[in-house]
């Protein structure tokens, strides 16, 4: 779009020019007076008038030409060059006097708008002219005609023509550009399929430019490994001869593992039998001691009883001792009460003899009564006393029977660990029974087995000398295949080159 349009815009100041020219030519020069005379034109148009219509194009270039500073690519720029050329024909038209001849730059300017390859600009420049000549033929048919008397008939003939060429050139355009979307399509699609080879080839080459490298490291590792491989033969054909002795004397040590795991096995299946025993033995012990803890808990429970007894005991000594005071209350009184009536039956004389004497009878029996009650009360404190230690040595008998009662726990699941631990022994050594059967046939295969790699060393010591023997021509073989490699690199990097080329043209 900018190449068109600075190209269009270099021809547009030329047809201006051109209009400038014919304008000069027929105003300050005698060119095709003669001519002009023949034919009867005339200039009816006033100098103002012709300056005014030459200076019309002048004006539209400039804007066109500003326009083309600021944008370049503007999309209006093809319509003021439109404009342009339009009317630097109309003013060739008008500066020519209307001579026929300048008719045909009609036909100059279409096909210069024609290469805009753009439709309504034909369009705009069709309407344009048919306007200038109808107006002008009503108007001012000397600008159009040269004259005055042209026939309207011959007029419509220059439209007829003018739509005609208009016509013929917006077919030309329209086919071209559908040519020139379906050109730009298949452009489009050979571009992209050009592209996309292009990027599977340049994968390609980085793939193979990758697994050529790798290729060359694989042959110069695979040189070395040959080399250090040929190197570390020797050594083991030496120790082939030493692995074939080993073996021997492994199956030898093998027999003699075999007749000690037998002297284990005979010894667990002892041990077995012990464990057995001691099972029974520790489950009999759990029993006793589940009784001896059912004892214990009845004498607590004795225990308990007695120490209710003793304090219920404590209790009625205490009211015993109650009624001791009382009864040794009293007795005074009594006491008291026979030294008053003592007295009083002295004081009656012979009357009261008798009851003198029961007065002194009671006293007696009042001061027995006080020693009994005295000797009661201290056999009381010494009840009182004794209940008082049974009461304490039932109290640590209970607390005794308490701790042996929690030793009688603690020792009764000490039997039921022993228990367990000795039923875990017992399954243990149930599976080393069964894993020692596991590793008596194990131990028959291995024997079997080192039998089988002894006869397998030599077999393989004879391998490794046809080994060494064949490690001698893949050493000439991969020096081959590394040369083989730096050239595929080579290619490689042609083929990249190429295809960068390639991507470069398709870029441009």
């Amino acid at each position: 779009m900018k190449r068109r349009n600075q190209l269009m815009l270099g021809i547009s100041l030329f047809v201006v020019v051109l209009s400038l020219i014919i304008h000069g030519l027929h105003r300050f020069t005698a060119f095709a007076d003669g001519y002009q005379i023949i034919r009867g034109n005339v200039s009816a148009a006033s100098p103002i008038m012709l300056t005014w219509i030459a200076l019309l194009p002048v004006f539209c270039l400039l804007a066109a030409a500003v326009l083309y500073r600021m944008h370049p690519r503007s999309k209006h720029v093809p319509l003021l060059l439109t404009l342009t050329l339009t009317f630097s024909s109309m003013s060739m038209i008008a500066g020519g006097n209307g001579l026929v001849e300048y008719h045909f730059s009609i036909f100059m300017v279409l096909a210069l708008i024609a290469y805009f390859r753009r439709i309504d600009l034909i369009l705009v420049s069709t309407v344009l002219f048919a306007i200038q000549h109808f107006a002008g033929f009503f108007f001012a048919p000397a600008l159009i005609c040269g004259t005055t008397g042209y026939p309207f008939s011959i007029l419509m003939i220059h439209a007829v023509f003018l739509i005609l060429t208009s016509a013929a050139l917006i077919i030309q355009i329209s086919v071209q550009n559908k040519e020139r979307q379906a050109a730009s399509r298949r452009e489009a699609e050979a571009t992209t399929l050009i592209t996309n080879v292009s990027q599977q080839i340049e994968s390609l080459v980085g793939s193979l430019k990758t697994n050529t490298m790798h290729l060359q490291q694989a042959a110069v590792q695979s040189v070395e490994a040959t080399n250090q491989i040929a190197t570390a033969i020797a050594p083991i054909v030496h120790s082939a001869d030493g692995q074939h002795q080993s073996m021997q004397q492994g199956t030898d040590q093998l027999h003699q593992i075999n007749a000690a795991i037998a002297t284990i096995q005979a010894k667990m299946a002892r041990t077995a039998t012990t464990t057995e025993n001691m099972t029974k033995t520790a489950l009999t012990g759990n029993e006793e001691m589940h009784l001896m803890d059912r004892r214990v808990e009845a004498m607590v429970e004795s225990t308990n009883g007695l120490h209710t007894s003793v304090t219920a005991m404590a209790s009625r000594s205490d009211k015993i001792q109650k009624i001791l005071a009382s009864l040794e209350a009293i007795a005074g009184q009594t006491n008291l009460l026979a030294l008053n009536a003592a007295i009083e039956a002295a004081r009656a004389g012979d009357a009261g003899r008798g009851f003198a004497v029961v007065a002194t009878e009671v006293g007696h029996l009042a001061v027995q009564s006080r020693s009994y009650a005295n000797e009661v009360t201290e056999v009381l404190q010494a009840l009182i006393a004794d209940t008082d230690q049974i009461k304490e040595t039932a109290a640590s008998y209970t607390t005794t029977l308490s701790e042996n009662q929690q030793m009688t726990k603690r020792v009764r699941q000490t039997f039921a660990d022993i228990t367990q631990l000795v039923q875990e022994v017992e399954q243990s050594i149930s599976s080393i029974q069964t894993a020692r059967q596991g590793v008596g046939v194990q131990m028959l295969d291995i024997e079997q087995r080192m039998e089988t790699t002894r006869t397998a060393s030599l077999e393989v010591r004879h391998g490794i000398e046809s080994t060494a023997a064949s490690l001698e021509q893949q050493t000439t073989v991969q020096h081959e295949f590394e040369t083989m490699t730096q050239s595929l690199g080579q290619m490689t990097s042609s083929l990249e080159q190429l295809v960068d080329e390639l991507t470069n043209h398709i870029e441009r």
